[in-house]
């Protein structure tokens, strides 16, 4: 059986836990700030999404440590992520580069390629090789390449925009921090600015 949206439906806490006087004694605006941490987007997408494809139940607690490292206290998420924690994490990272970072990719291959255009109509037509493209080769070639190389490292450009990402926002070494987290996800979602839904027919199952 798939387990449920992972934002949605609190998981059990898991491994073994350093002792902390319970967070739920202290007020509960200082509660939610101390667990409200984000992921900043060139840290989320970093290493072909490796924060996105880990499943934080299978690692060590030095591995979880290093993994909670990844997020850092903020005052507000520029986005909220639901998804299914068995959905491949392959094709919940290129589904989010598609969405966060596709129209960057879209205009950049436009304008190179028009660049290209450009060039070659004002300048100096390129080398061509027998193709009988309408487009020429360059244009075709710029426009792509430039399209991949902003999905793969435009993120590195994204250190200001922070999300929710369960696994890297809520701590999983530590057992009350991460019960705290988990009871502070209706707050999460209120300071969030977009909520963004991993849909697949997992979600629901």
């Amino acid at each position: 059986t798939s387990c449920p949206p992972c934002a949605a439906h609190p998981f059990e806490p898991s491994g073994p836990s350093t002792p902390r006087a319970p967070l739920d004694v202290a007020p509960a605006g200082e509660v939610v700030f101390e667990v409200r941490r984000g992921v900043p987007l060139s840290k989320l997408f970093a290493r072909l999404g490796r924060v996105i494809r880990t499943k934080a139940d299978t690692l060590t607690v030095a591995e979880q440590t290093d993994l909670f490292s990844v997020s850092h206290k903020v005052d507000e998420f520029d986005f909220f992520i639901s998804h299914v924690c068995s959905t491949p994490g392959s094709k919940k990272y290129l589904t989010l580069v598609m969405d966060r970072l596709g129209p960057a990719a879209y205009v950049s291959s436009i304008s190179v390629s028009l660049g290209l255009h450009a060039f070659q109509a004002s300048c100096q037509e390129l080398p061509q090789f027998g193709t009988d493209l309408t487009v020429s080769f360059w244009e075709l070639l710029g426009g792509v390449t430039v399209a991949w190389v902003v999905c793969a490292f435009g993120h590195v450009c994204c250190r200001r925009t922070c999300c929710f990402f369960d696994c890297a926002s809520i701590c999983q070494h530590d057992a009350s921090l991460k019960n705290a987290g988990i009871r502070s996800i209706p707050s999460f979602l209120r300071a969030s600015r977009e909520l963004v839904v991993l849909w697949d027919e997992r979600y629901f199952t």
